[in-house]
């Protein structure tokens, strides 16, 4: 509100005669709530954007971090004949998390599972089915929960043996650590 705008609504309705002094104190004041009032509205939705664009670099640094871990297991995978047991584990795990942290985020339950076909894919193929169910054997050893389970199957049973995570009693901050092993460094978190 320019200052002729203000002169101009202490006039009031007297015909140009100008507002006694405490009219016009009064009407600086309504002015001046009014402008107080808008400015704090305005920093009201400055705070709101701030907690969006706080919330939006969480989420993207949760991506990076999801990535770095997918680049980590792609570089495991392509020498997943050289990894050991431990880290063949670990790998099958980190997959499973990452799937059923997808999961989570897209609304539906947060679970994972992989039988032999899945953890032969997850490791990139070329090991040997020994080699799979071993891993997937030792899998759980690999995180701070219950959250992993080797579930093994008869081969005359209707299902695989298989390997489930199950995050259903995690929330977002409180996701099981799984422990990740590179060459040399086993049994190391």
């Amino acid at each position: 509100m320019s200052s002729d705008d203000t002169d101009d609504d202490m006039l009031g309705d007297t015909g140009g005669t100008a507002l006694p002094p405490q009219r016009r104190a009064a009407a600086k004041a309504d002015s001046a709530e009014a402008q107080a009032s808008r400015a704090l509205e305005k920093v009201t939705e400055l705070a709101q954007r701030v907690d969006e664009l706080t919330e939006d670099v969480s989420r993207l640094e949760q991506q990076l971090d999801e990535q770095e871990t997918a680049a980590d297991l792609i570089r495991s995978i392509g020498a997943a004949d050289q990894l050991s047991t431990a880290q063949r584990a670990a790998v099958l795990v980190q997959t499973l998390v990452n799937t059923a942290e997808r999961r989570d985020r897209n609304g539906r339950q947060p679970t994972a599972m992989l039988d032999w076909n899945g953890a032969e894919n997850a490791l990139g193929g070329d090991i040997s089915r020994t080699q799979i169910y071993r891993a997937m054997s030792h899998a759980d050893e690999h995180t701070d929960t219950d959250a992993v389970q080797f579930i093994e199957e008869d081969r005359s049973s209707d299902q695989n043996t298989r390997l489930v995570v199950d995050l259903s009693e995690y929330n977002g901050s409180n996701q099981p650590q799984v422990t990740t092993v590179t060459p040399g460094t086993e049994g190391q978190p």
